[in-house]
């Protein structure tokens, strides 16, 4: 169980395929027998899902999230059990700003494949509708790439070029102020990096099975969040932020 969970911290699920629009019917937090308001929202894709509390949380104070069987896929499938997992408060609020942390391609390198991929790598764990297309851009001169944002695992964002980049060509990647931790802490200052592409194309990599799959799926099989065949939506994770644990140390579901 987490410990020293800032006071102003939302929280966050993050699902194996694209999710009706969670409620706080389904999505809920308490503290003892008391239920926090808050406000819920979903990301574009479907696969992720923040509670943000109406105001700051209690300090030392043991919670209780879950997210029940009520919570259904866009294809009308329930998660097959309630999903639940538990953190206590510290004393007090996080207001550190996040940042990045590394970079790909790596700035001002050169020979980056013409299929890559351009991600960045936070400190914090982030609120993922805050990445977007309009938050994270890359441009080739003045003319923007078109392609598809998405956050995670992790906390890296990776912008997927919808077509292959020009060879031998320098491009700029941004990610605004308007990306933010789960606290709701921006980026305190545009972090804007360049990379010049080469002729070759880099070889696909295979995707694997991510988090708890309710198939089992062995290593190398498809991500779930790609699989048609999936019988019902499962959690990944529920987490928050928190300066001093780190985003890796979300609890998973139990």
């Amino acid at each position: 169980m987490a410990t020293g969970v800032p006071l102003n911290a939302k929280l966050l699920a993050t699902f194996d395929m694209a999710m009706v629009p969670l409620t706080t019917t389904n999505f809920t937090l308490t503290a003892g027998t008391t239920v926090m308001t808050g406000t819920l929202a979903t990301s574009a894709d479907g696969t992720a899902a923040t509670l943000s509390p109406s105001s700051a949380l209690p300090a030392s104070t043991l919670f209780t999230a879950m997210i029940t069987t009520g919570a259904t896929s866009t294809e009308g499938d329930a998660i097959a059990a309630n999903n639940s997992w538990t953190f206590t408060t510290g004393t007090t609020s996080d207001a550190s700003a996040p940042v990045v942390t590394s970079e790909t391609p790596a700035a001002n390198s050169s020979s980056a494949a013409i299929n890559t991929t351009i991600s960045a790598t936070f400190s914090k764990t982030m609120d993922p509708l805050s990445i977007s297309a309009a938050t994270f851009t890359v441009m080739q001169g003045t003319t923007p790439v078109t392609g598809t944002v998405a956050y995670g695992p992790s906390t890296t964002a990776t912008f997927t070029p919808t077509t292959a980049l020009a060879g031998n060509t320098q491009f700029t990647a941004t990610i605004t102020t308007g990306v933010a931790d789960l606290e709701g802490n921006a980026l305190a200052t545009a972090f804007v990096w360049s990379f010049t592409t080469g002729t070759t194309t880099a070889a696909a990599a295979i995707r694997t099975a991510h988090g708890h799959s309710p198939q089992g799926a062995a290593p190398n099989a498809l991500d779930p969040v790609q699989s048609p065949n999936l019988p019902a939506p499962a959690l990944w994770r529920g987490c928050y932020a928190a300066a001093v644990l780190r985003s890796a140390q979300c609890d998973t579901a139990s």
